[in-house]
């Protein structure tokens, strides 16, 4: 009798033990992205920009706005046929688990030709387009 009694107290504390050890770290609570496993990958919003016939455009300048807080962001460009930078995994952080606007401006010839909206995200790991166009004719 005394060994039932005893395996039926444990039954009953087990999981009740078990349930009170499983407690939200403070860390987890703080920082959503505490422990997240990432790729090495570096992630870029990019856009290609064309002329009126679809032939890749050559910019002499091209930059960023940030519409929060007016900041203008010049990224590396090192890509080819009209594709440029909008913005890259160098702003993930800043960006982590949320949304903003962003405008991308193509100069020419001393005139702006390109003058684009976006919205831009990211998560624990890289940014990305929410929306925005991913081909841009000049004007």
């Amino acid at each position: 009798m005394e060994k039932v009694f005893l395996a039926l107290i444990i039954c009953i504390l087990t999981p009740v033990l078990m349930a009170s050890s499983c407690k939200e770290t403070t860390s987890q609570v703080g920082n959503p992205c505490e422990g997240v496993i990432c790729t090495m990958m570096f992630a870029m919003v990019t856009a290609q920009v064309t002329d009126a016939a679809g032939v890749p455009l050559q910019l002499d300048e091209v930059y960023t706005i940030r519409q929060k807080n007016n900041e203008r962001i010049s990224l590396e460009q090192q890509m080819q046929d009209g594709r440029y930078n909008i913005i890259d995994d160098s702003y993930q952080k800043e960006l982590a688990n949320t949304t903003e606007e962003f405008t991308f401006f193509g100069v020419k010839g001393g005139k702006v030709v390109v003058q684009e909206p976006y919205t831009i995200g990211a998560d624990c790991c890289h940014v990305k387009k929410q929306s925005g166009k991913d081909v841009i004719v000049a004007r």
